[in-house]
């Protein structure tokens, strides 16, 4: 009886009050790809077991056969740091939650401005086991449009202490800092980017093509042979 009674008065909903959202959500790139990034954390030492995340962009949606649905579900696929997994997640840290941008994301076609007055809404729903009682928890927050902060990264909040332990500064959860990100779409950010790299690479083969043509000038010698300025070339 008094575990029935202990289990009542953890309600679930008090669990979730101690897991914090950033206020913001951020796009910045990440090792060369562009992702849709927000952070989320677990205040108390005993954390959530088996829990995972579902991210949906929810907006307006016509058909092809011109149906209207005023409120589409659309599935966001998620990774976390390295981590492949896009549904189970560890909160023993602070945790950087992403969707890469990438052809066939919602997100491929929006430029900074036109994020700013888009009418959509990302859902994001965490859900747990609270591991004294047993009780399924779940913690929720949302993302509007114009609360993306476009060419920005969330600040590390992690400090190595001398005892080899961490430090986090949960204060500082919601920081971010800019980076040099164009301001055009990500579809637009890619393109640029190969180009970039097809330049690189024929300023890297004209370099190369002129270093060869100064090898072989420098292996030209004149020799006296009964004719004024004849040249020798010596073989490679």
């Amino acid at each position: 009886m008094l575990g029935l009674v202990f289990a009542k008065v953890s309600r679930p909903h008090k669990r979730s009050s101690s897991i914090l959202f950033s206020r913001k959500a951020v796009i910045g790139p990440r090792d060369g790809k562009l992702y849709l990034m927000f952070r989320v954390a677990d205040i108390r030492k005993r954390q959530l077991v088996e829990s995972h995340i579902s991210v949906f962009l929810i907006r307006r949606h016509v058909t092809k056969e011109g149906e209207k649905i005023g409120c589409y579900r659309h599935s966001l696929d998620v990774t976390f740091d390295g981590d492949e997994d896009g549904e189970k997640i560890f909160l023993f840290a602070p945790v950087v939650v992403q969707h890469e941008i990438k052809e066939g994301s919602p997100f491929y076609e929006y430029s900074p401005d036109e994020l700013n007055v888009a009418d959509f809404e990302i859902l994001v729903f965490l859900e747990g086991v609270v591991e004294s009682t047993g009780m399924t928890t779940q913690a929720r927050t949302s993302y509007l449009g114009d609360e993306i902060n476009w060419g920005h990264l969330f600040v590390d909040i992690m400090s190595e202490r001398l005892t080899k332990h961490f430090n986090v500064d949960v204060s500082r959860l919601h920081e971010t800092y800019p980076v040099g990100t164009p301001r055009i779409c990500p579809r637009e950010f890619y393109i640029s980017q190969v180009d970039n790299q097809s330049e690189q690479g024929d300023s890297q083969q004209q370099a190369l093509n002129e270093s060869e043509v100064s090898d072989v000038r420098s292996e030209v010698t004149l020799t006296p042979n009964g004719e004024v300025g004849t040249a020798v070339v010596s073989k490679m």
